[in-house]
């Protein structure tokens, strides 16, 4: 595989890691877990991508739990509620998450059309060659 190619299939995986991450939090998003009085919580945690260059090109990504993963919410009738009516709900935005859905389908085509683009210039190469 060419440097090329390799450098768009790690952008193809950070943008479907994107994807994934960003469509967990939509389905989640109206989950609750239980609050302890130590503060630790037993629902979803929303997630982010985290990516980082690498040596030679492309990138590196994975997912992270983002601070804060949840926040307190009054309901008292949730059976996940504390002796004071309180849930824990999934942090972020409806809004955020889109947006990030939205950017891992243009990071997904642009990086395809790099791909596609590639595929164009060794098959020019090899008629040349031929």
């Amino acid at each position: 595989m060419n440097p090329i190619s390799s450098i768009a299939i790690s952008g193809l995986q950070a943008a479907t890691n994107r994807a994934q991450s960003a469509a967990g939090n939509i389905a989640s998003r109206n989950t609750t877990g239980a609050v302890g009085e130590n503060g630790s919580y037993d629902g979803y945690r929303t997630t982010g991508v985290v990516q980082s260059s690498q040596a030679g090109g492309g990138v590196t990504s994975g997912t992270a739990p983002v601070d804060p993963a949840f926040v307190l919410q009054f309901a008292p009738s949730d059976p996940n509620a504390n002796d004071d009516g309180v849930v824990g709900v999934p942090s972020g935005s409806l809004v955020e998450d889109i947006t990030q859905l939205s950017l891992a389908e243009n990071a997904y085509a642009a990086n395809l059309r790099v791909l596609e683009a590639a595929d164009q210039v060794s098959r020019s190469l090899l008629d040349i060659k031929a």
